[in-house]
Parts: structure tokens; C-alpha cells; sequence
């Protein structure tokens, strides 16, 4: 246990940890990195424009756009006079409007508890999306889960 571990013992595996780590670095060498491709920054953009949808039983399918990093720093931006509260609730809101532009943030705090709760569970596991993408060279265009986002043919 480590707990019962020594300062000195603590340190030295401490150390072992990041020897390993810089090993499993140093093995990733030139060949590995050629095989795993490069990334492509631009191979996302597409992600944020296109319409998503995520099936909920009781609600059918929900539509919404991932958000943008501009997005994102507009709500971090925000997030001293919002609360992380009101935050959560206008990143699941952004999400939706950009998919239905006339879904106003009036109209979002008007739906009934339970169904901006269902929202919120549907659209949350969404707000990470990089997660949801497969980058392996095998399958670059392909996404788990859900949505059909790819990504833009050159």
C-alpha cells in the first residue's frame, strides 16, 4: 500500500513512474508516428457545421451543433456573472439554437425541469466530441456513438 510507503520510497517510485513514462515517449519513434498520421486541425471544422442528432426515447431525435472553441470562450467569458449552473444550461442551449436558430434561451428556461434534465443527459457525454472519433489510420472518418459527423473530404 502507499500508504505505508517512506517519503524516500514514495520519491523513488515517484521517479520509476516518470522513467517509465519518458521510455513509452521515447518509443513512440519516427516509424510509429508515420504510421499514426498527422494531425490535421481542419479535419474538424466540418464537425461544427453540420446538424448532429441524438435519439432520446421520449423525446425522438434532438438536433443540436457541436460547439466552437470561440463558442466555448464566450461562455468561459461569461461564467463569472453566469455561475457554473447557468453555464451548463447556456452551453446546452448554444448547442440546440445553433441547430434550430428561433429556440431562444427564454424558450429553453420555459421547457419543464424534466425535460431540460433529459437534455442536458442527452447533449453533456456531446460537449467533449473529440472522444467520439476514431483516429486511427484505418478508420480516420469513422465516429462512434451516435452522431454521423465526419470528416470534410478534401
Amino acid at each position: 500500500m502507499t500508504a505505508n510507503l517512506t517519503a524516500e520510497e514514495k520519491k523513488k517510485r515517484e521517479a520509476d513512474i516518470l522513467e517509465r513514462s519518458a521510455k513509452e515517449r521515447a518509443d513512440f519513434d519516427a516509424e510509429k508516428a508515420e504510421k499514426a498520421g498527422f494531425f490535421d486541425p481542419r479535419q474538424f471544422i466540418g464537425l461544427t457545421t453540420d446538424v448532429q442528432t441524438v435519439p432520446d426515447p421520449e423525446l425522438g431525435l434532438i438536433r443540436y451543433k457541436y460547439l466552437t472553441t470561440s463558442d466555448f470562450l464566450g461562455l468561459r467569458d461569461a461564467k463569472e456573472e453566469l455561475g457554473d449552473e447557468e453555464m451548463a444550461q447556456r452551453a446546452m442551449w448554444l448547442m440546440m439554437n445553433k441547430a434550430n436558430p428561433d429556440f431562444t434561451f427564454e424558450d429553453f428556461k420555459a421547457l419543464p425541469q424534466d425535460v431540460s434534465t433529459r437534455l442536458i443527459l442527452a447533449l453533456t457525454p456531446k460537449i467533449s466530441f473529440l472522444k467520439q472519433i476514431r483516429t486511427t489510420p484505418s478508420s480516420r472518418s469513422s465516429v462512434r456513438g451516435s452522431s454521423r459527423a465526419q470528416r470534410p473530404k478534401r
